[in-house]
């Protein structure tokens, strides 16, 4: 998991401002994509955040982050917000041993 000092954490707001006005969304329109990918936040503290009046999760950041990145890719945009937890790489032998474990879809039992 990637961590980020006191300082970084005072700015991160006005990056999310920022790729929300380049998203062209509303406050409105984030907030529900937001809750769409498992966001937790109210309207009201998702805009405190955004104002830095208040502290967010670094989970619920990374939501934010993913809601404001998807529309960034949609519209073409090269510039995304940075999560605050970092994926471990995934092993391609992982996944083929979840993928046997799954039931045959095309399957008539």
């Amino acid at each position: 998991m990637a961590e980020s000092s006191p300082a970084d954490d005072s700015a991160r707001h006005e990056l999310f401002e920022a790729a929300r006005r380049g998203a062209g969304w509303t406050l409105e329109q984030l907030w529900i994509h937001y809750l769409a990918l498992g966001g937790s936040l109210v309207f009201f503290d998702l805009d405190a955040y955004l104002a830095g009046l208040t502290p967010m999760q670094p989970s619920q950041q990374d939501v934010l982050a993913c809601a404001l990145n998807e529309r960034l890719a949609d519209l073409h945009h090269t510039t995304r917000v940075p999560y605050l937890t970092a994926l471990s790489n995934t092993d391609e032998g992982a996944l083929a041993n979840l993928l046997e474990q799954l039931p045959d879809v095309g399957s008539s039992d």
